[in-house]
């Protein structure tokens, strides 16, 4: 990972609730921030006792989640699904980004995390150490293009994520976030 900053302080946290409409109380820390200063993408904690989250990179930028939004709309889910099935190159290197989304999940539980998990279920378990890209179990798909793109943008090679970015149109002078903050934020952006 890139540049990792320190775990996210009252003021990012409440940036973060703004952008997501919701506090994550299991942010680890924030991985990068947009040109303006705003947390971007998250790191979180894949297992708190009592809040699993097998997705470990979470988008916090509104504009890249409504952007990709808009490219699950127009078919990329579909379309990335189909190569996937069809081109074995990129099933090969998605099947490795599994792989690796899964040991880096493993790193960030401790010893007590796993025996926590281990105590509520097996299954659990399971799917903390060993699920896919987002906590995706049947890996004959895809399950969404927020978390691949999440997982590539953390500079981790991962095919899905890296065709997003060839198609996501971010514009590098963004304040959306300083209009939800100062609630102005409507829904037309």
């Amino acid at each position: 990972m890139n540049k990792e900053l320190p775990y996210p302080g009252q003021r990012e946290k409440t940036i973060i609730a703004a952008q997501l409409d919701s506090a994550l109380t299991n942010v680890f820390k924030v991985i990068k921030k947009c040109p303006a200063g705003f947390p971007q993408l998250l790191l979180l904690k894949p297992f708190t006792g009592e809040l699993i989250s097998p997705t470990i990179f979470w988008l916090s930028c509104p504009r890249m989640r409504k952007e990709i939004g808009r490219l699950e709309d127009q078919g990329l889910l579909k379309e990335l699904t189909d190569k996937y099935q069809q081109d074995l190159k990129f099933a090969k290197k998605l099947q490795q980004s599994h792989k690796e989304y899964a040991a880096l999940r493993r790193q960030l539980l401790s010893k007590e995390d796993k025996s926590k998990a281990r105590e509520i279920s097996a299954n659990l378990l399971k799917t903390l150490l060993y699920s896919g890209v987002g906590g995706i179990k049947d890996k004959a798909g895809l399950k969404c293009l927020h978390t691949h793109f999440a997982h590539y943008y953390a500079d981790y090679d991962n095919p899905v994520g890296a065709e997003v970015s060839k198609r996501l149109i971010i514009s590098q002078d963004c304040n959306l976030c300083q209009k939800y903050l100062s609630g102005e934020e409507n829904n037309n952006q």
